[in-house]
């Protein structure tokens, strides 16, 4: 004998549905004003565009630098050294210093790259390259930690 559910049980079956949807919804809504909120507290001296809403200022607001550091020596330890240096580069942006040191390192591992496939240098002399790169990065990376 097969059940077959009744008008009235398939109704509540769909108010409850539909609650669910609501509260969901709803707390959807909560976690997006409470962002906006938190946006303006961390502005609250600046004038602010709502209009403009820029969640990954918020997220760079809210993180401290080290998830840019974490993600730096990530790429670093990945071989993706031109990322790491695009990252880098945009983090020490207000910084003279280490934009000129930054500027420097991409030269050279231009040039090692495009000495490398002209056939001038091995593949070993650009690893090596690459390496003295990355350490001249975390160094880089120590000095910005250690000057905040």
């Amino acid at each position: 004998m097969m059940y077959v559910a009744s008008s009235d049980e398939l109704k509540n079956i769909n108010s409850k549905w539909g609650t669910l949807e609501l509260i969901l919804l709803s707390i959807v809504a909560l976690i997006a004003i409470i962002a906006i909120f938190i946006y303006g507290l961390l502005t609250k001296n600046n004038q602010v565009d709502y209009g403009k809403f820029d969640i990954k200022e918020l997220i760079q607001k809210v993180f401290p630098k080290n998830v840019d550091e974490e993600k730096i020596k990530r790429m670093i330890k990945e071989d993706k050294t031109e990322k790491a240096l695009d990252l880098l580069e945009e983090l020490t942006n207000k910084n003279k210093e280490f934009q000129n040191q930054i500027i420097i390192h991409k030269s050279r591992l231009t040039n090692l790259k495009r000495k490398n496939e002209i056939g001038t240098t091995s593949d070993e002399e650009l690893n090596s390259g690459r390496i003295k790169i990355n350490l001249a990065l975390l160094r880089i990376l120590d000095e910005i930690k250690n000057s905040d």
